[in-house]
């Protein structure tokens, strides 16, 4: 099976574990993805059962708590989509969340052998679009009316 059943993994106060369709109920979400998930085409459980259901995917849980969920979708031999679903507070430990992304993203690329990983960030989504361009994607333009509200987004893509 392609999905990652590593055993979980301890960074300082945050569990990260397998991903699993229920973790996105259990996400407060920061304001700016929770614009996002109220337009998501299913209700959270069944969205996210899809997304465990492709890929790899990892939740961090503080105290309990989800705090974060992100994972990658193969879409042909190398090339594959980030999604990622943060919480209110997967920021409040800045140095902490990037150390757990920065290391699930190597491995996934190394192991993978990924030559093309690509997402999509709303383009008024400033922590988003830091993010991103933080850990090296490049902004490829302006996806015009991507979202189911005609938002625009931007794709990023890490080649």
């Amino acid at each position: 099976m392609f999905l990652d059943k590593a055993p979980i993994k301890v960074f300082e106060d945050v569990k990260v574990v397998p991903f699993e369709g229920w973790h996105l109920e259990w996400l407060a979400p920061n304001q700016d993805a929770m614009r996002s998930m109220m337009n998501l085409p299913t209700n959270a459980i069944d969205h996210g059962k899809v997304l465990a259901t492709y890929g790899r995917a990892w939740t961090g849980l503080r105290k309990g708590r989800v705090v974060g969920s992100a994972g990658i979708i193969p879409l042909q031999p190398g090339v594959y989509d980030l999604w990622m679903y943060l919480g209110s507070d997967t920021f409040d430990k800045k140095k902490l969340a990037m150390k757990i992304f920065k290391y699930y993203l190597f491995k996934s690329i190394k192991e993978l052998k990924i030559h093309r990983l690509q997402a999509v960030v709303k383009e008024d989504y400033c922590q988003g679009i830091r993010f991103a361009e933080f850990f090296g994607f490049e902004n490829e333009g302006v996806m015009k009316c991507y979202g189911p509200n005609k938002e625009n987004f931007i794709r990023y893509a890490k080649t």
